[in-house]
Parts: structure tokens; sequence; C-alpha cells
């Protein structure tokens, strides 16, 4: 079964994304290479008879940070100010 732990969604949603938002004539025919390895590889992952259709994979959903925090670069110290 073709899970969340399966790079192959993940790569397919890349490489049409990428595919889609280029005007480059060198990437656009590159993209299209690597959308037909992947639909390949998809294909003998179907054949194998190890995919199951009756459990789709459980989608995730991206994490986000939490209110009040903010991406911080490592080695620099956050200041907290306290009110008493």
């Amino acid at each position: 079964m073709i899970g969340k732990q399966h790079p192959v969604p993940q790569a397919l949603l890349l490489v049409s994304t990428v595919r889609a938002d280029t005007r480059s004539s060198l990437v656009r025919p590159f993209a299209g290479t690597a959308n037909d390895f992947i639909k390949t590889h998809i294909e003998i992952l179907e054949r194998t008879g190890d995919v199951d259709y009756t459990k789709p994979p459980v989608p995730q959903v991206p994490r986000t940070p939490r209110a009040g925090t903010a991406h911080q670069r490592p080695g620099r110290a956050r200041s907290v100010s306290r009110a008493r």
C-alpha cells in the first residue's frame, strides 16, 4: 500500500508543480520525463497487488507554528519580557 511514508505522492506533486510553474524550455521537458518516470513507478507498484484501494492513505495536515511563536535563527536568543 502506498501510504504516508512513501515518497511517490510527494514527488509527483513536486514535479507537476515545477512543470506548471516554469516557463523554461529546458525544465518543462525534464519535468515531463520525471513525471513519466514516477507514473511508471506507480504502475509497477500497482501490478504487485500490494496496493489496497479500499484503504486510502489519510491526508497529512501541514503543521503550522503556534500563535506567538516565530521562526528564530539558530544561535540567536529570544528576549522575553515579563510584566509583573
